[in-house]
């Protein structure tokens, strides 16, 4: 007998879900809060949220099946705040002569049950987290809060003046305390006054206020505060206007916003929603504002993630020590896949130190999104961080990752950076512009890589601190297609590659930087061309060529295991030529070689075409998201003979890329004079900002 009268098992199920709807305005048959709907929603069920601000952390225990997800959406994208801080209104002291500068105990009934951010230091490594802010002993103060005594005691002894001088050894050598001791090169103050980072924030009529690292900072700037040395009260300096008591100041009283109390929920659909405020500590464990936690086939779309004290949104495993992870029951302290994650469409920004961190991920697609103004505290190895995890994207271990068509733009770290064990990763379209340290950074591949980094445009990428500016950087990761890129006005050169002594590919063998292939690629007044390591054991079978560069700078070998009086050596062994001599003596010197000799000694760039300014320039346009490309004539570009690269099928526009006219970069369809392109368009679902 058919008891479901004709209705299949998938219909009836689809008939069977919900809408929970969530509305402040107690309507009736409507929760009060998105957390008390997710209790009850099951799979297939989908929560409604009306417009208003939610000040909760949203802890869904369930999440839905294939083909019946757990929906949770916005009903308005856009109208929805979700906010990890609460209105306060303490009774604040206002302080002598010293115009708009307040001071109030903490709110301590707010931190009940959980810990108090303000009280706990901001650390970015995979150390314990439990150590506080404060209250801080004077005397140990220094501008660097690394961990090291040693170090951290050099670096004092060493101030003269107003800045550090190197420190003098014996110091404890490994990688990361040379990277501080070389994070040298910004005036400091009076050091028994900087004072560590908490993870608190204040914000007032919807401004994030600055933290302050000195007391006497907060009394001179409007819109600053500190916390007192004792940990207990907030010294704040009210913006210009502000006033205690109009109900516009807001303190951050959660460490997460979104984030399930089950690990490894699957078929998660969040949409349109503002997530915001957030006193989350860095990583490791990455503790995102917004977590998948270890989840599957989540998708995120049409959100707003900013003003995370750190991470904005973490999607992956969260750390490889599940034991010290927070707010996990016993049976979800184990490994997890995390895989199918889709970030679409969403706006990343004024996150603390990252846009979107990841680890172990597979099979995820991060596409169209907007990602600008993180690392906003400009965390930094040396300073405020010892391990560095700062990027508009930050993933580790990825397999078959898609990053393609967002915009990343003016983050005060690298673009784009995928870090030890990727694999078959595809960084595709992107328009990265504006960032610090990298445009494009991969890092310690997976044996053979087999990754793509194909049609993008990477501009105006600049130093921080260690790293210097280069648009694209291949470090100790092999078999990688670069190809089609325009990269336009680096700091450093326009491309590198090199395998780093001592860190070995995650399999225990040695790492390498071989078998790189750097095709079709328009390289414009870049301080650098094409840097590859000189052949070795661990950097062979490199190939660069058909590539079109534009009042670039010299050729260098990058990281190479010979000295320069080694490779010079071998080059004067290729050289008969007397003008070719003379030139590589220059290259004595600088260390870096001009196009004839390079190709000469490498057998790289024997088809590639050098121009001037007369020939080609470019204006792109960074907050409009435009490019003027003027080329004269196209048919120069020609010449480059370029073919046809396995993988790459369209243009950055979605333009074929076949027959025999292939052009270099990531246009197929220039032509003589101006070419405007338009390269970033919202799609009318994320408001602006």
């Amino acid at each position: 007998m058919d008891i479901l009268g004709g209705l299949g098992k998938e219909s009836l199920m689809k008939t069977l879900s919900r809408t929970l709807v969530v509305d402040q305005s107690r309507a009736k048959g409507s929760f009060r809060s998105i957390h008390e709907a997710a209790k009850i929603a099951v799979p297939g069920d989908t929560i409604l949220v009306k417009p208003g601000v939610y000040r909760e952390h949203v802890a869904i225990s369930h999440g839905g099946t294939a083909g019946r997800p757990l929906t949770i959406k916005a009903e308005t994208p856009g109208t929805v705040f979700v906010r990890g801080s609460e209105v306060w209104n303490p009774r604040w002291k206002k302080l002598e002569k010293t115009g708009n500068v307040y001071e109030a105990p903490l709110p301590w009934e707010w931190f009940t049950g959980q810990s108090n951010p303000f009280r706990a230091k901001l650390c970015v490594w995979s150390k314990d987290k439990k150590e506080d802010s404060r209250p801080v002993d004077r005397s140990t103060l220094t501008p660097y809060s690394t961990d090291y005594p040693a170090v951290d005691a050099a670096f004092r002894r060493a101030v003269i003046g107003k800045r550090p001088a190197r420190p003098v050894a014996p110091l404890p050598v490994d990688r990361f305390k040379e990277k501080w001791i070389d994070a040298h090169d910004r005036p400091i103050g009076d050091l028994s006054k900087l004072m560590p980072y908490s993870l608190g924030q204040l914000f007032y009529n919807g401004r994030n206020l600055v933290q302050s690292q000195t007391e006497s900072e907060v009394r001179r700037v409007p819109g600053s505060w500190i916390l007192s040395l004792d940990g207990k009260r907030i010294l704040l300096h009210f913006p210009k206007g502000g006033s205690p008591g109009d109900g516009r100041l807001e303190i951050t009283v959660r460490d997460r916003v979104f984030s399930p109390a089950r690990r490894g929920l699957e078929h998660v659909i969040l949409s349109g929603f503002v997530f915001e405020h957030c006193g989350n500590q860095g990583p490791f464990p990455q503790n995102g504002m917004v977590s998948t936690r270890s989840g599957s086939f989540w998708v995120i779309e049409n959100n707003i993630i900013r003003f995370a004290k750190t991470i904005g949104l973490d999607c992956g495993c969260e750390y490889w020590v599940h034991e010290d992870l927070a707010y996990t029951v016993p049976e979800d302290r184990r490994s997890f896949s995390p895989r199918g994650v889709i970030i679409r469409n969403n706006l990343f920004c004024d996150n603390g130190l990252a846009g979107i961190s990841g680890l172990c991920n597979s099979d995820f697609q991060i596409v169209d999104n907007v990602l600008e103004r993180n690392n906003v505290l400009s965390l930094s190895n040396g300073y405020e961080c010892e391990w560095e995890e700062q990027g508009a994207i930050k993933l580790h271990a990825t397999e078959r990752v898609l990053i393609a068509g967002n915009l990343v733009r003016n983050n005060c770290a690298h673009g784009i950076w995928i870090d030890n064990g990727n694999a078959h990763s595809r960084i595709s379209r992107n328009l990265v512009v504006g960032n610090q340290g990298s445009g494009i950074y991969i890092e310690i591949g997976k044996g053979k890589t087999a990754g793509v980094i194909d049609n993008n445009i990477v501009s105006t990428t600049s130093l921080f601190f260690n790293f210097r500016g280069a648009g694209i950087i291949i470090e100790s990761t092999s078999d990688m297609t670069i190809a089609h890129n325009l990269v336009i006005d680096s700091y450093g050169p326009a491309f590198c590659a090199a395998a780093a002594e001592n860190r070995p590919f995650p399999d225990g063998s040695p790492a390498t930087a071989s078998d790189e292939k750097i095709f079709n690629n328009i390289f414009i007044s870049n301080h650098g061309n094409v840097e590859l390591p000189f052949p070795h054991s661990d950097a062979f079978n490199n190939r660069s060529d058909s590539n079109v560069f534009v009042n670039g700078g010299d050729f260098r070998f990058w990281r190479s295991r010979a000295t320069l009086t080694e490779i010079l050596r071998s080059a004067k062994a290729m050289l008969r030529n007397k003008t070719d001599l003379a030139d590589l003596k220059k290259a004595s010197l600088t260390g870096g070689f001009s196009p004839e000799i390079w190709s000469k000694i490498t057998g790289w760039e024997k088809q590639s075409v050098y121009l001037d300014f007369t020939q080609m320039t470019c204006c792109l346009k960074p907050f409009e998201a435009s490019l003027r490309l003027r080329v004269n004539p196209v048919v120069s570009l020609l010449k480059a003979k370029c073919r046809r690269v396995r993988g790459v099928e369209v243009d950055f526009s979605g333009h074929p890329i076949q027959g025999k006219r292939i052009l270099p970069g990531p246009f197929q369809d220039l032509r003589d004079g101006d070419n405007y392109y338009l390269l970033f368009a919202r799609n009318g679902v994320i408001p602006a900002v």
